[in-house]
C-alpha cells in the first residue's frame, strides 16, 4: 500500500502514532491535534488520509476511476463495493442475517457504523445525512424491523433524499411457507416509497446490484432505493467479483440547458413588469445558491421561496428576498412571470390554481416527474438550476446595457428593499412585544436563539406552531443552515439531526422539534447521540399541545370549537418530564420556564457540545390561537370503571 507523507512535526507524530496503534479514538485524536495549533478542518484532513481504506488482504480496493477484480466473502465484497460508493457511514441495528457485513466491517478503519435502537431513527439519520453532505447514505436494518424504515424513507421519497435501505431476506427455500419472520414479498411494501426495489439472486452478481441501487438512489428524480439480500447469498464464503468506483456509473447532473431555452426565459424576464425569481430546494443541491443570488440581483428580481421545503436556497436578510411564496402575496402584485429554479410549485387547493393561470411559468428542474404536472409552462426544462443561472446571467448581460440593469436596481431593487426592511422592521417589534411574556413565547426562543447560536450553525426544524420563530433568524449559503422535511411525518428531527452532524462535525447543529414530535421516537434517538458523542443541542418546544391542529380544527367551525373543547389536541396530562428521558440515556438536560433564563440554559448547552456531550432543552412555551387556555380532555379512567363493577 502507498504511504503518504503527512509532516514531520514532533507535536504531531505523538497523537498520530497513538490513532495509528489504536490507543486513542478518532474524537481524541482530533483533539489532540488541534491541541497543536492545527486547525479543525486540518486535523480531520489528517484522520482521512491515515484512514485510508484498509480491506481485507483478500480485497483488493478499486482506484478512483478504474475497476479492480476482487475475491473474498460476500461480506467483504459486499463492504468493498459500498466503500467504493462513497459510504464511510454505515447505519444500522442489529440483524442476525447481516453478520456477513460486519465481519467484513471489524477490522477497517475507513468506515464506521452507526446503531440506532428503532429502525425510523435510522432512516433518519440517514435523510440528515443526506441532505447535508450531499452523499448517499446506506441502512441496513433486520427484515422484520423493516416496516419501522418506512415513515421516515416516507419523508426521504417525498424530499427526493437519495439513500439505500438493505435488509437480509430470507433464502428463496423458505419462501411461501409462512416461517418464522418472513414475508414472502416485501418489494411490495416499500414500493409507495421508493425510486427502485431489488432482489439479489446471487453472489455472483451482489456488488452489481450493491452499484445499481446507488445508481437508481442518485439519478433524477432522486429517492430511497430498497435492496433485498438473501442470507444464504450473502453467507456466501467464496466471491469473485468486479468493485467499481461510483465516478463509473453514477449519472452527473452537469446537464445543460438548450441555449433557445435560456435566451427565452432571458427574454420574458426582460419584458415582464412583476417577475418573480421562485427558488426551491434543488439550488441548494446541486450547490447553486451563490449563481442565484449573482441572477437576482442582476435583474432586481424579487425572490419567493417554495412554500414546502427541506432548506433554504436563498439569504432571508436579503434584500430582495419576499419569504415563501403565497398566492396573496401583498407585494409584487399580481406576478406576470414566474422562474421556477428547483422548486416545486405550490398544490392548487381545489380547483383554485396557487399560481394564477395568468402567470406565464417557465421551470428548470431535474425532478421531471413534476415538471408540468399541474400548471401548463412555456419552459420545462430537466437541466441543472447552477448551468441554467450561468448561462442565463450571460444572455442577459448581452441584451441589456449596464444603463439599463442600473435602472432597474434604482426602481425594482429599491421598491423590494423597502418592502422587505418594513416587513423585518414589523417582525421585530412584534418578537420584541412579546419578549418577556410567560410562559416563553416562541419569539423570545428565538431572539435567544439568535443570540447565542454560531452565525454558521445548522438548524434542524421539526415544528409546526413553533416554526414562526425561524422568522427571526438568518439563514443562507454563508449563514444557518437548514434542514426540515416537506412532509412533516413527525419523529424525524432528533435522528436527523444527528446525521446533519455526522456530515457537518465541525458545524453546531441544534434540533428544534414539539412535545409531540419529541414523543414520536425522541427519546430512542438520545441513546444514540449518547453512545456515539454526537453534539447536538435538542430543544424540546414544550406547550403540553399539538397547537397548531387544534387552530386548524378549530377554524372550520365544528361543535369543538363551538364548545371550546379540545377533543384531540392536549397532551399536557399527564405533564411529561423530558429532561428524565435524557437523564435516563445520561444526557445532560434541564427544564426551562422563566424567560430571562433561556439565554444561560442556551450557553450550558452549548458549552455541553464543545465537550463532546449532546444537551437537552425542555422550554415550556405558551400555547396560541383558538382554543390556548383549553386544558379539557374526554377523561377516561379505566380503574375507577372496574372500581364500579366490583
Amino acid at each position: 500500500m502507498e504511504t503518504t507523507q503527512i509532516g514531520d512535526s514532533t507535536q504531531i507524530k505523538g497523537p498520530v502514532k497513538d490513532f495509528l496503534l489504536g490507543n486513542i479514538g478518532r474524537r481524541s485524536f482530533l483533539r489532540r491535534l488541534t491541541a497543536t495549533g492545527l486547525t479543525a478542518t486540518a486535523a480531520h484532513q489528517y484522520m482521512e488520509l491515515l484512514a485510508s481504506p484498509a480491506a481485507s488482504p483478500r480485497v483488493g480496493a478499486a482506484d478512483e476511476g478504474k475497476v479492480s477484480v476482487v475475491e473474498g466473502t460476500a461480506g467483504e465484497v459486499f463492504v468493498e463495493q459500498l466503500k467504493q460508493c462513497g459510504v464511510r457511514f454505515v447505519f444500522f441495528n442489529p440483524s442476525t442475517g447481516d453478520y456477513p457485513i460486519f465481519d467484513a466491517l471489524l477490522n477497517r478503519s475507513d468506515m464506521q457504523v452507526i446503531m440506532a435502537l428503532q429502525e425510523g431513527v435510522l432512516t433518519a439519520m440517514a435523510d440528515g445525512y443526506a441532505k447535508a453532505s450531499g452523499k448517499i447514505p446506506f441502512v441496513t436494518c433486520a427484515r422484520p424491523g423493516f416496516p419501522n424504515t418506512l415513515v421516515h424513507m416516507f419523508n426521504a421519497y417525498k424530499d427526493r433524499t437519495p439513500m439505500i435501505v438493505s435488509i437480509d431476506q430470507a433464502e428463496q427455500s423458505s419462501l411461501g411457507r409462512w416461517g418464522f419472520q418472513v414475508v414472502d414479498d416485501l418489494a411490495k411494501v416499500a414500493e409507495p416509497f421508493t425510486r427502485w426495489r431489488w432482489e439479489t439472486r446471487n453472489a455472483a452478481t451482489l456488488a452489481e446490484d450493491v452499484r445499481r441501487a446507488f445508481k437508481f438512489a442518485g439519478t433524477p428524480p432522486t429517492g430511497p432505493v430498497f435492496l433485498m439480500i438473501p442470507s444464504n447469498i450473502l453467507g456466501t464464503e467464496s466471491v469473485k467479483s468486479e468493485i467499481i468506483n461510483q465516478s463509473q456509473f453514477i449519472v452527473s447532473h452537469n446537464v445543460r440547458p438548450d441555449t433557445s431555452e435560456v435566451e427565452e426565459v432571458a427574454k420574458h424576464l426582460l419584458e415582464a413588469e412583476t417577475p418573480v425569481l421562485f427558488v426551491g430546494s434543488e439550488v441548494h443541491r446541486l450547490g447553486a445558491e451563490e449563481e442565484v443570488v449573482e441572477l437576482a440581483e442582476l435583474l432586481s428580481l424579487p425572490v419567493v421561496q417554495e412554500p414546502s421545503r427541506w432548506t433554504n436556497s436563498f439569504p432571508t436578510d436579503h434584500s430582495l428576498y419576499l419569504g415563501r411564496y403565497r398566492s396573496n402575496m401583498r407585494y409584487p402584485g399580481p406576478i406576470d412571470f414566474l422562474l421556477n429554479l428547483g422548486g416545486w410549485l405550490p398544490v392548487p387547493r381545489g380547483n383554485r390554481p396557487s399560481v394564477p393561470r395568468s402567470t406565464k411559468i417557465a421551470q428548470v428542474k431535474f425532478d421531471i416527474e413534476n415538471l408540468g404536472r399541474i400548471y401548463p409552462s412555456i419552459l420545462s426544462s430537466p437541466s441543472s438550476v447552477k448551468l441554467f443561472a450561468r448561462d442565463l446571467m450571460e444572455a442577459i448581460r448581452s441584451q441589456t446595457t449596464e444603463a439599463r440593469r442600473k435602472q432597474l436596481r434604482e426602481t425594482r431593487g429599491a421598491q423590494t428593499a423597502e418592502f422587505t426592511r418594513k416587513m423585518r422592521q414589523s417582525l421585530e417589534s412584534a418578537a420584541q412585544s412579546r419578549r418577556d411574556a410567560t410562559p416563553i413565547s416562541h419569539e423570545r426562543l428565538a431572539l435567544e436563539l439568535r443570540d447565542k447560536l454560531d452565525p454558521r450553525c445548522c438548524v434542524v426544524h421539526e415544528l409546526d406552531s413553533g416554526g414562526v420563530g425561524l422568522n427571526h433568524l438568518t439563514f443562507g449559503h454563508n449563514a444557518m443552515g437548514y434542514f426540515d422535511t416537506t412532509s412533516a411525518i413527525l419523529g424525524w428531527g432528533i435522528g436527523a439531526a444527528m446525521g446533519v452532524k455526522l456530515a457537518l462535525p465541525d458545524r453546531q447543529v441544534v434540533a428544534l422539534l414539539g412535545d409531540g414530535a419529541f414523543m414520536f421516537g425522541g427519546d430512542q434517538s438520545l441513546w444514540t447521540a449518547k453512545r456515539y458523542q454526537i453534539p447536538i443541542i435538542i430543544v424540546v418546544q414544550n406547550n403540553g399541545a399539538y397547537d397548531n391542529e387544534r387552530n386548524r380544527i378549530w377554524a372550520r367551525g365544528g361543535l369543538q370549537a363551538k364548545a371550546g373543547k379540545d377533543m384531540t389536541c392536549y397532551i399536557g396530562d399527564p405533564p411529561i418530564q423530558y429532561t428524565k428521558f435524557a437523564e435516563a440515556y445520561g444526557v445532560g438536560a434541564e427544564k426551562v420556564e422563566d424567560p430571562n433564563d433561556l439565554g444561560a440554559a442556551l450557553q450550558r448547552a452549548i458549552n455541553s457540545t464543545r465537550d463532546g456531550e449532546p444537551y437537552l432543552l425542555d422550554v415550556v412555551i405558551g400555547r396560541q390561537g383558538m382554543g390556548a387556555d383549553s386544558t379539557w380532555y374526554p377523561a377516561y379512567s379505566l380503574a375507577d370503571e372496574r372500581k364500579l363493577k366490583v
